[in-house]
């Protein structure tokens, strides 16, 4: 199970979409660029404000793929 922390934000900066996460008992910082975002149908366009707005439904969409990608 992935569950994310209420704090992850979207930073403009850096295109990323970042936040905190507990996998095996362990705190993780997961990172998020732009380029995964639009891999989603829904969200192939998004903006920053859009992306920001609508972080927890894209978690949620990006969950299989986050589950099965190796940690770096």
């Amino acid at each position: 199970m992935l569950a994310f922390e209420s704090e992850v934000e979207w930073s403009d900066e850096t295109q990323t979409l970042s936040g905190w996460t507990t996998v095996n008992g362990k705190r993780v910082r997961v990172d998020i660029p732009r380029r995964l975002i639009h891999t989603l149908a829904i969200y192939n366009d998004a903006v920053g404000w859009e992306i920001e707005r609508f972080k927890f439904d894209i978690l949620e969409r990006l969950k299989p793929q986050l589950l099965t990608s190796p940690a770096k």
